[in-house]
């Protein structure tokens, strides 16, 4: 049996919620409620900062599942889960499991400074890691497991409602000043935009409402934080929905679904050809390239190669 544990957010919950369960795993899902050491309690607050970047004082755990669940022999895919001091207890409570942790976000944007040291102890504690970036998984010699999304129903493909040229969504992350120059450039050429920063939670839009917003948009920008070389969710859910790609990640050429005609890449093609190219025809791409990075075949490699 593959237990998938998960930390809840909106973003894991649609995609648990949302995958075809299968008998041959089953998920336990981790909420985090704030404890006294996150409180305004002066004392509590005084030994968090103290000692609050060594040892994860500000949440606890409210289980959704029961851990009595996973048998010894059980292989535990952790999802959406880096804190190192929650993995360590992790793997102390699940001593004789087969325990696989798949990192979907940059290991030194996720670890910064300390990330060698990290990778270190995790692997000391037996953790097989995969990462989603191959330049990552040859760093710090990772296995390598792709970027995923679910297939979405065929009426998000229709191009009968397109209201903008491009879309895009994202944190700033340091794309602020590149956001204000293709703003620049789309207005010159006259074509629509419609960018979605989401600088707070109150920013935060639901997945639903993402993919509705990508199925009403000729093309998808994707901005990759810099040195990032694996697939976004922005690559997937345009080839997915039939929508135009426009991304600075130059990697992408290297990608089964590539297509000149589908992806345009910032820095490597031109400029003056960007209208012309949003508003060509979309190469559909065989199912059979797209289909492996469906959530539940992505779900199935991990239970069968980890068995």
């Amino acid at each position: 049996m593959l237990q998938v544990i998960y930390n809840s957010t909106p973003l894991w919950d649609y995609f648990i919620d949302n995958c075809k369960k299968k008998h041959n795993y089953a998920f336990i899902k981790l909420q985090k409620k704030q404890n006294i050491f996150a409180s305004r309690n002066m004392l509590a607050r005084c030994v968090n900062l103290a000692i609050g970047k060594y040892i994860d004082l500000g949440y606890r755990y409210i289980i959704n599942g029961n851990f009595n669940q996973i048998a010894n022999n059980d292989t535990i895919l952790l999802l959406g889960i880096y804190n190192y001091a929650e993995l360590f207890r992790l793997r102390k409570r699940f001593q004789s499991n087969k325990m696989v942790l798949w990192l979907w976000n940059p290991v030194m944007k996720t670890y910064r400074r300390n990330a060698y040291d990290v990778i270190r102890r995790l692997k000391s504690l037996k953790y097989e890691i995969f990462t989603f970036d191959d330049a990552d998984a040859k760093e710090f010699n990772l296995g390598l497991r792709s970027q995923f999304t679910l297939i979405p129903s065929a009426n998000l493909k229709d191009k009968n409602n397109i209201k903008y040229d491009t879309y895009f969504l994202g944190q700033p992350k340091g794309r602020l000043k590149i956001l204000k120059r293709l703003e620049q450039i789309y207005t010159e050429m006259g074509i629509k935009y419609c960018f979605k920063i989401v600088n707070t939670p109150a920013d935060y839009i639901p997945y639903e409402e993402n993919i509705r917003n990508v199925s009403l948009s000729k093309s998808v920008l994707e901005l990759c934080q810099e040195g990032q070389r694996g697939l976004t969710l922005r690559a997937l859910e345009a080839m997915l929905c039939h929508r135009k790609l426009i991304t600075n990640n130059k990697s992408i050429v290297e990608e089964d679904f590539y297509s000149p005609q589908n992806v345009f890449v910032i820095g490597k093609d031109t400029n003056e050809n960007l209208k012309h190219f949003i508003d060509s025809d979309f190469v559909v791409v065989d199912d059979a390239i797209l289909e492996k990075y469906d959530f539940n075949n992505w779900l199935e490699y991990f239970y069968y190669k980890m068995k």
